[in-house]
């Protein structure tokens, strides 16, 4: 990728455009390859001709999360000799460190509910008919108590994709909407204010847990 930049005498830069190569007239410019994964931040005017300086974009949270399992995976690999460690296993131990906003944008590190005498432990995610739940307490599971009939057991984590603003619902003690999660609900959107929020947003007595968002 390409950068135009250009900048006074004194090396302030005035603009900076990316995939332009056409040198502009008057202030003094400059057109520079952008390695890939970095912005310009500045000119270096050490050498006799000036040159770009560059600084590292911020990742995503996504691409931070796949950063700490591709390290977790070569650290893993290096501690066992004479083998090679599955990348699942490595997936599944630092997946069981995410906070629930981090675990619903990659749901694909938890595996399936399984209802045939699987021991689970309390705060495992796991996921069921495309929905990621939260395991409430240890329990020994059986096929008559899927997630989405066993409050007791489950939790569904309401905020399936942070990008996404979903449908209010009713959520259960154990699983409340967090403080600042979003949801659509008569026609309007709301920002929960509280951790927690089990109240239905817009009606009377919940100012306080709720505002309409925009």
């Amino acid at each position: 990728m390409k950068a135009l930049i250009i900048y006074d005498a004194t090396g302030r830069i005035w603009n900076v455009t990316y995939g332009e190569d056409i040198l502009p007239t008057g202030l003094s410019g400059m057109v520079a390859d952008v390695p890939e994964g970095r912005s310009v931040y500045g000119i270096d005017f050490s050498g006799s001709i000036p040159k770009a300086r560059y600084e590292e974009l911020p990742k995503t949270e996504v691409e931070q999360i796949s950063g700490k399992i591709d390290a977790l995976s070569e650290s893993i690999n290096h501690l066992v000799t004479g083998s090679v460690m599955p990348m699942t296993v490595a997936c599944s131990f630092i997946a069981e460190t995410f906070t629930d906003d981090q675990a619903v944008q990659v749901p694909g590190l938890y595996p399936e509910w399984d209802g045939n005498g699987t021991a689970y432990k309390t705060g495992t995610r796991l996921r069921y008919t495309g929905v990621l739940y939260k395991v409430l307490q240890d329990h020994t599971s059986q096929d008559d108590w899927t997630p989405d009939a066993s409050p007791a057991l489950f939790a569904e984590i309401l905020i399936p994709d942070p990008g996404v603003i979903p449908e209010w619902k009713q959520p259960e003690s154990t699983n409340g909407y967090a403080k600042g999660d979003r949801v659509a609900h008569g026609g309007k959107t709301w920002e929960s204010l509280v951790d927690n929020n089990v109240w239905e947003p817009g009606i009377s007595g919940t100012e306080a847990l709720w505002k309409e968002w925009r």
